[in-house]
C-alpha cells in the first residue's frame, strides 16, 4: 500500500516504487501490460514475448495507443480515472506480478454505485458491492491534495501468473441482480461482530476489537478462539535525563517511560459498520482526549474481512500527530493475545523476520549469544524492539490456548513485545528534537512535504497523515508459517491497477478472449505456469538484448512446514512457455556478478564439526542449448538461485 506520508527521511525512497505511487500517465504505443508491469513492486523490465502472448491485452497495435493512468491516492478512495465511470466507460487493467494465480477481493473508487463491472468475456459481473467511504479516508484524501470518491465497488478478480486482466466500468442505472449498497449501522455501546466464511471479530462495548475466531472446520479441526485486543498507544518521547541525556530523534527510539498512554484512554471508540457478500468492515474512530491539544481524532482504523480469507486486514490512519502538550510521541499499534495467558517473559517466544526471508526467534529482555543485565536494563521498551520487514507473531505453549498469532506488515516498521502475548509495530513518530546523531533536526514531519527542509518551514503546518495496513492471522502453532509466509509474499508484491479512458482497451481484451476461446486450448503451451506455492519469484529483469535475469526463492524454511518446507522444483522454461526458448543458461551468485561455482567456496574451521548442511543441488554453471532436463532447477529450504537466460523467439 501507498502511504500519504513516510515517517523519517529514510522511509521517502521506499514509498517511489509502490505500485500506486508510479507516474500518472505513460508515453504512447507502450503495451498496457508493460506499463502496468514497471508500476508493479515486482518491476520486472523484461519485454518477453511469450508474457506478452498470454496477457488478455494485446500489446498495442501499430498507429494505436492505450495509455495507462495510475491512482496514486487509491489507498484513500481518490482516483480521478475512475470518478467518470457512471457517466462514460472506463477500463481497467490488472497486472499480476507474481509467478502464482491470484484471487482476491478489489476496491475501486467511484462516484456513484449506478456502475456495472465487465469481465474481459464481456459479461457483467454478477456479484458487486458498493461500500460508501469512511469520513476519515476523505479527510485524508483532503490532506493529501485529493478528494475522495464516495464509495468503493468490490468485485472478485482472478489473474494468472506474470498476466493481466481486464474489466470494465460502464454506467448502468439498474445495477446486476447481486449487487447492493452496503448497509450502514452505528452502534454506540455495544458489542458488534462481523464475519466471513473463515473468520469473524468482535468488538467489545468500548468500541476495541476483542477476540477473533478462526474457523478450521473445514480442514477437520475445531475453531480456534483466542482473545485478541487492540489498541494505539503511544510512547513519550525522551527529551534526556539522569540517567542519559539521549534524546529520542530520528535515529534513536527512547521513551521517557515504560508505561505507553492508550489513545483515548477511559473513552469509546466510534464505530460504523459495513456487512456484504465480499467485504464486511467496521470503520473505527478514536476520541480526542483533554490532553491532546487538539479538536480532531488523529487515529482511525478499519477492520476488513475479505470473502475467502483466511485473515483478517487492518487499514490504520495516524496523523497529525498532536504536539501541542509539549510531548512528542512514538505512536504503536497494539495487540495483546491470550497466546501468552499464564506465561512468563522468560517463556514468551515469538519471532520477526530478518529481511524478510528468515523467521528469528525473540525473547524479552534476552539475546542469544551474551547475558542481557535484565535487572537494571536502562531501555526496557526499546531494548525489546526489532526491524520488522514482514512479520511478527508467536505461538502459545499454554495447550489451553493453542494458536499462533502472526502479523504481517506493509512496510519495515519497528516492532516488538514488552510483556507475553503482546505484540507492537511502530506506525508513526513525531517528534520535538534532535537526537544528536547527524539529521540536524527534530523528526517533526509536516504535510508540507517529507523533503523540504528549511529553516522558514521547519515544523510549519500541520503533521503528515500515513495510512498503511496489518494483517492478522490465527492459526495452529503448527499451520503458522504456511499463514503468514503466503501474506507477506502477496501483500509485498501487490496487485497493479492501469486505468484508461473508453472501452478500446477493454474491446481488445474481449476480443482477445473470444479469439482464445474459439481456439479450444491449441495455444495452452504458451501459458505460463505458475510456481509451486513454497517458490516465489524474487526477479525477472531484461539486463541485455535477448538477456533475463532471473531469481527464484524458496520460500520457507527447514520444519517450517510439513509439506511446504520440503524441496522443490522448477522448470524454467515453463515461466516463459512455447513461445520463446531458453537457448543459453547461466547460474550465478546472487548478486550475479560470477558465475556459480567458478571459485572454489572457502572452508572454515567451526568449533563442534560442520554440522547439518542442506543437500543443495551442484551449481549448473554455463550451459547452451540445455536440455529439457537441465531446465528443471530444484530448491531446497530457504535457498535463493540466480539465472541470467538468453532466449530465442
Amino acid at each position: 500500500m501507498a502511504t500519504l506520508a513516510a515517517t523519517g527521511k529514510a522511509a521517502t525512497a521506499a514509498l517511489v516504487s509502490t505500485a500506486h505511487g508510479a507516474a500518472k500517465a505513460t508515453q504512447a504505443a507502450v503495451s498496457p501490460r508493460r506499463q502496468l508491469r514497471e508500476a508493479a513492486l515486482l518491476r520486472p523490465a523484461a519485454t518477453v514475448a511469450s508474457h506478452e502472448a498470454v496477457a488478455t491485452v494485446p500489446t498495442a497495435k501499430a498507429g494505436e495507443s492505450y495509455n495507462l493512468t495510475f491512482c496514486e491516492l487509491r489507498n484513500v478512495s481518490a482516483c480521478p480515472a475512475s470518478a467518470t465511470a457512471h457517466e462514460s466507460p472506463v477500463s481497467v487493467v490488472v497486472y499480476n506480478p507474481t509467478a502464482w494465480v491470484r484471487r482476491e477481493v478489489l476496491r475501486v473508487p467511484v462516484a456513484s454505485p449506478a456502475v456495472q463491472v465487465k469481465n474481459s468475456s464481456g459479461a457483467v459481473v454478477p456479484l458487486c458491492q458498493f461500500v460508501p467511504v469512511p469520513a476519515a479516508t476523505k479527510a485524508a484524501a483532503l490532506a493529501d491534495g485529493g478528494e475522495a470518491l464516495p464509495y468503493e465497488v468490490v468485485f472478485e478478480v482472478e489473474v494468472p501468473p506474470l498476466a493481466t486482466t481486464t474489466f470494465a466500468l460502464t454506467p448502468d442505472d439498474t445495477p446486476a441482480a447481486g449487487s447492493a449498497v452496503s448497509a450502514v449501522e452505528r452502534p454506540v455501546g455495544k458489542a458488534v461482530s462481523i464475519a466471513n466464511d473463515k473468520v469473524s471479530l468482535s468488538f467489545d462495548e468500548s468500541g476495541r476489537l476483542s477476540t477473533m475466531v478462526a474457523n478450521a472446520a473445514g480442514e477437520g479441526g475445531e475453531d480456534i478462539i483466542n482473545t485478541v485486543e487492540h489498541d494505539f498507544v503511544y510512547y513519550k518521547s525522551s527529551t534526556g535525563d539522569k540517567a542519559a541525556d539521549q534524546k529520542s530523534g530520528a535515529y534513536i527510539f527512547r521513551p521517557n517511560q515504560t508505561e505507553a498512554v492508550r489513545v483515548g484512554e477511559g473513552q469509546a471508540v466510534a464505530l460504523e459498520v459495513h456487512e456484504g457478500p465480499l467485504v464486511s468492515q467496521v470503520s473505527q474512530t478514536w476520541p480526542v482526549a483533554s490532553g491532546d491539544k487538539t479538536d480532531a481524532s488523529w487515529v482511525t482504523a478499519v477492520w476488513r474481512l475479505y470473502k475467502g480469507a483466511a485473515h483478517a486486514t487492518l487499514e490504520w490512519t495516524v496523523g497529525p500527530v498532536p504536539i501541542g502538550d509539549g510531548w512528542g510521541k512514538e505512536v504503536v499499534s497494539r495487540l495483546t493475545t491470550g497466546s501468552g495467558a499464564s506465561m512468563s517473559k522468560a517463556d514468551w517466544v515469538f519471532y520477526t523476520d530478518s529481511a524478510g526471508r528468515d523467521a528469528v526467534e525473540r525473547r524479552i529482555d534476552w539475546r542469544p549469544d551474551w547475558q542481557l543485565n535484565t535487572t537494571d536494563n536502562p531501555e526496557p521498551v526499546a531494548g525489546n524492539f526489532y526491524p520488522v520487514n514482514a512479520f511478527i507473531g508467536g505461538a502459545s505453549t499454554n495447550q489451553a490456548v493453542n494458536t499462533a498469532v502472526y502479523v504481517v506488515n506493509d512496510r519495515a516498521q519497528a516492532g516488538g513485545s514488552i510483556s507475553p502475548g503482546a505484540f507492537e509495530l511502530m506506525v508513526q513518530r513525531r517528534l520535538l528534537h534532535d537526537d544528536g546523531r547527524g539529521v540536524g533536526e527534530p523528526l517533526n514531519e509536516t504535510r508540507g512535504g517529507v523533503t523540504d527542509y528549511d529553516d522558514n518551514q521547519r515544523g510549519k503546518g500541520p503533521g503528515a497523515i500515513v495510512r498503511g495496513e496489518h494483517l492478522l492471522s490465527l492459526t495452529p502453532p503448527e499451520g503458522a508459517a504456511r499463514a503468514y509466509r503466503a501474506l507477506a509474499a502477496l501483500q509485498l508484491q501487490p496487485l497493479a491497477l492501469g486505468f484508461s479512458e473508453g472501452t478500446a482497451l477493454f474491446d481488445a481484451a474481449v476480443e482477445a478472449t473470444a479469439a482464445k476461446a474459439a481456439a479450444a486450448g491449441a495455444d495452452s503451451a504458451a501459458q505460463i505456469a505458475a510456481l509451486p506455492d513454497n517458490v516465489q519469484l524474487l526477479t525477472l529483469q531484461k539486463v541485455g538484448d535477448g538477456e533475463v535475469l532471473l531469481r527464484v526463492a524458496h520460500l520457507y524454511a527447514a520444519c517450517e512446514d510439513d509439506t511446504l518446507s520440503s524441496d522443490a522444483s522448477v522448470d524454467l522454461a515453463a515461466l516463459f512457455g512455447a513461445g520463446q526458448r531458453i537457448a543459453k543458461i547461466t547460474e550465478t551468485t546472487l548478486s550475479s556478478n560470477q558465475v556459480r561455482g567458478a571459485r572454489p567456496k572457502p572452508a572454515f574451521a567451526v568449533a563442534g564439526g560442520a554440522g547439518w548442511a542442506p543437500d543443495r543441488e551442484a551449481p549448473l554453471g554455463v550451459v547452451t542449448n540445455p536440455s529439457a532436463g537441465q531446465l528443471v532447477v530444484r530448491l531446497v529450504a530457504m535457498e535463493v538461485r540466480t539465472f541470467v537466460l538468453e532466449l530465442d523467439s
